[in-house]
């Protein structure tokens, strides 16, 4: 079985700035080579469940692009034999109480085989209503001692099954549910099973505004020698009947200016940090997110990371 932790991380190479795509997100622009341009590509892992009900959620995504100039239909085996790939699924669920299912964890099985990715990258969330999967819709989890016990045990097997790390992504958050801090939470938790966490900028602000934070409040108090990947997205702060809500948009809307240097202070202070991440789930002008890599990687502690002189 193999060990994991800061050392199998400090091990990796450095991936780079990839962006992160549904399948049925990829263009010909992005597959395009460019040397410097996109180092990777995180493709979500549709999850079997998604058939339930009268149309799957992958059928959906098929369909709204399905006539879009420039989109290919390819899957993640057919993009790993020509790019990078790395794996974001939607199947494992551990804060789930049940754990993953064998069908589940073969699919991911074989992706981890095709694709040599060092990691599955989930978010911490509960995906599931009854047997029925509702990514990218899913319900927050308590921050209790209970859930912690229960996501380490599944992380645990997870980790054993596939052989490789399993990233614990902060998920996005409009309520606080439990008495444990999140940062906590995640510290405990990796430091439990020696998993990695990816820190997604726009959820992490989404928690700090929930509980009425400032934006790099307590962290002091993150896992920083487990976080291996830093999730991007466009998106904005909206004010509503009940207060400030930062709403995770993707697509090709901007990056608001918090969260970059939010970016900026986690690529500083992550002496692990792997792979930074632009999401672009749903986004229509491809031209829009590559600019977006360009800006990303021009910004000097990114520019400092990649260089290997931070």
């Amino acid at each position: 079985m193999a060990t994991f932790g800061p050392e199998y991380f400090q091990a990796l190479p450095i991936f780079g700035v990839g962006v992160g795509i549904n399948p049925s997100d990829l263009h010909a622009d992005y597959l395009a080579d460019s040397p410097g341009r996109i180092d990777y590509f995180e493709i979500t892992a549709p999850s079997a469940r998604h058939l339930g009900g009268p149309t799957g959620y992958a059928e959906i995504r098929h369909r709204r692009n399905a006539r879009s100039k420039g989109f290919v239909a390819m899957k993640i085996p057919e993009v790993a034999g020509e790019k990078r790939v790395l794996v974001h699924s939607t199947n494992i669920n551990p804060v789930y109480p049940d754990p993953p299912t064998a069908g589940d964890l073969a699919e991911l099985a074989e992706l981890v085989e095709v694709t040599r990715t060092p990691w599955i990258t989930e978010d911490l969330g509960v995906w599931l209503m009854s047997e029925r999967h509702v990514y990218p819709h899913f319900m927050p989890f308590p921050l209790t001692d209970a859930t912690l016990v229960v996501t380490a045990g599944n992380v645990r097997e997870v980790q054993e099954r596939l052989g490789v790390a399993f990233n614990a992504e902060f998920p996005p958050t409009t309520l606080v549910a439990g008495d444990m801090h999140a940062f906590d939470f995640f510290a405990e938790l990796t430091r439990e099973t020696g998993c990695g966490m990816c820190f997604d900028v726009g959820h992490v602000l989404s928690y700090q505004i929930a509980r009425g934070a400032a934006p790099t409040s307590d962290f002091h108090r993150l896992p920083w020698p487990y976080i291996t990947e830093i999730h991007v997205a466009g998106g904005g702060i909206d004010l509503r009947e009940d207060g400030y809500h930062y709403d995770d948009t993707h697509g090709d809307q901007p990056i608001i200016s918090v969260c970059l240097d939010m970016l900026d202070e986690v690529v500083r202070n992550a002496p692990n940090l792997r792979a930074i991440t632009l999401e672009v789930f749903g986004a229509k002008i491809p031209a829009r997110a590559l600019a977006r890599i360009a800006e990303i990687r021009a910004r000097p502690a990114v520019a400092a990371w990649l260089a290997g002189t931070r």
